[in-house]
């Protein structure tokens, strides 16, 4: 396997660590939200879909962290979300709830696989001749 393959896989393992954790502490203690069930679904379906095509698996991961860090879905135990609040003349504007890990995790995805996601999807370009 290739080095720079290996290097885009890295968020999904760091997210397989996270649910193995995240899962031997939900057989334990028996609470489970349905946040967790579907951080399961979509890693199963991902952990799949990678053995079919690398740049959906990687999409997938993609969706998943996305799903995970606006509070959708949980791939941690504890789930711990932020809002931010910024009030003006009275009014007051909050952000969606956070999940700090999953951004974090987010975050170091992005850094490693956009180009390869913007290039990978994009279409070609079809010239008209008129």
């Amino acid at each position: 396997m290739k080095v720079q393959k290996l290097l885009r896989l890295a968020p999904f393992l760091i997210v397989c660590i996270m649910m193995i954790f995240t899962w031997n502490e939900i057989v334990l203690s028996h609470v489970g939200r349905y946040r967790h069930l579907i951080a399961a679904f979509l890693f199963v379906i991902n952990i799949v879909l990678y053995f079919f095509s690398f740049r959906y698996g990687v999409l997938l991961t993609g969706i998943t962290l996305l799903l995970a860090t606006f509070d959708l879905a949980a791939i941690t135990y504890e789930i711990r979300s932020d809002a931010f609040f910024v009030a003006m003349a009275g009014l007051e504007i909050s952000t969606p709830y956070i999940q700090p890990w999953s951004l974090l995790v987010l975050v170091v995805f992005l850094v490693i696989n956009l180009k390869y996601l913007i290039s990978s999807f994009k279409r070609p370009v079809v010239q008209n001749e008129a």
